[in-house]
């Protein structure tokens, strides 16, 4: 159970950031913040036995309980809210960046609970035989994650755990018998999706700028922790100087194919360490900069996942045309952003696997897809 005084925030924060866009009245808003914040208000968290039951339907595609039924028939409005949210383009949550790491950022566990009640909804429909709607579903899942996956790099965490309980769902529409219609519904949005991108870079420069634009006394106060005794100013322009130059190394690594942007974010790692051993003001850097290997390599992890559903819709297409699948994998088809080269592709006796050619340097192995056939 929320508390009051979390709503009333969260309705305060709402009210904000429309108060500039839209006149008083209009309906939808021009800020699709508004109607995320409105819905996070109103619904009903999912909890125990529902809970269980919606993230089944959402992995493996297991039929709606009848509790969970009755709970889903009672979100319908808030369904509906998210979906004409993320079809508006603007979507302003009204944070004070000023702030920098202390900013809050209230709603991101609300959304993902939002989008697991909008998924489940639609695997419903697919157990109903309404494959468009749960199609729909998707698609809305998938924007609402580009409504969050702002600048802010817990927020694009966040977001791209939506995508991959969007994927699963796309999935299982694929292996059942759609129409082309879907299809081309499915390839269309997914390609505009991807074009609204936020790349890791932007998360890293919205963090430096937090720190390079605080105050040097505000930032003594804060890193008291961090700073050896009798510590002044002059210590603390070091360690932003220390700090600006590895992100702008960091950044620099990012630039680089991802095998190679991996080995050189671990040897800045290591030099990090090294040097706030014999350095005091680089503890504030290792401080403070994010585990960057591990979010790089979701980053990519969800890109590459993209990639190849994009990829995938392709070959359902060809086969729904053509009546078999393709001996080999059709050109020009989105990536492996692990190797930056095309997906290695295999037929196999329930449908296709589409298989990374390089290793996710986080999780140490071969990223794959598989996909199925209608039976």
């Amino acid at each position: 159970m929320k508390t009051l005084c979390v709503r009333n925030c969260l309705f305060s924060l709402a009210v904000l950031a429309a108060a500039s866009i839209a006149p008083a009245g209009a309906y939808p808003p021009d800020n699709a913040a508004v109607l995320y914040y409105r819905a996070i208000l109103v619904y009903e968290k999912p909890e125990g036995a529902i809970l269980d039951n919606l993230s089944a339907m959402i992995k493996d595609g297991a039929p709606a309980s009848e509790e969970s039924k009755r709970f889903l028939a009672k979100q319908r409005h808030v369904v509906q809210s998210v979906s004409t949210a993320a079809e508006i383009k603007l979507c302003d949550w009204g944070h004070d960046y000023s702030e920098g790491f202390a900013m809050l950022l209230p709603g991101l566990a609300d959304m993902r609970n939002i989008a697991r009640i909008v998924l489940a909804d639609g695997v419903k429909a697919l157990h109903d035989g309404d494959s468009k709607t749960a199609a729909q579903r998707c698609i809305t899942t998938y924007k609402m994650s580009r409504h969050l996956k702002t600048e802010v790099l817990i927020n694009n965490l966040v977001g791209i755990a939506m995508e991959s309980m969007a994927q699963s769902v796309a999935q299982q529409i694929l292996a059942r018998r759609v129409d082309m219609a879907i299809l081309d519904l499915l390839k269309r949005d997914l390609a505009q999706i991807e074009l609204d991108h936020v790349p890791l870079e932007h998360c890293m420069r919205m963090e430096m700028k937090w720190v390079l634009d605080q105050p040097r006394e505000k930032l003594l106060a804060a890193g008291e922790s961090l700073w050896p005794e009798n510590v002044d100013l002059n210590f603390v322009d070091k360690s932003v100087a220390y700090y600006s130059k590895k992100m702008d190394d960091y950044i620099s690594a990012l630039r680089l194919p991802y095998k190679k942007a991996t080995s050189q974010i671990d040897k800045l790692h290591g030099d990090m360490e090294a040097d706030a051993k014999a350095r005091p003001e680089a503890a504030m850097s290792q401080a403070i900069i994010p585990a960057l290997k591990k979010a790089y390599s979701l980053n990519t992890k969800a890109h590459t996942s993209r990639n190849a559903l994009r990829a995938a819709i392709e070959i359902y297409r060809i086969s729904a045309r053509t009546g078999r699948l393709p001996d080999r994998l059709p050109p020009n088809l989105p990536q492996d952003m692990f190797s930056g080269k095309a997906f290695d592709y295999e037929v196999t006796s329930t449908g296709f696997t589409l298989r990374c050619q390089e290793v996710n340097q986080d999780s140490r192995k071969i990223e794959e897809y598989a996909f199925a056939l209608p039976k």
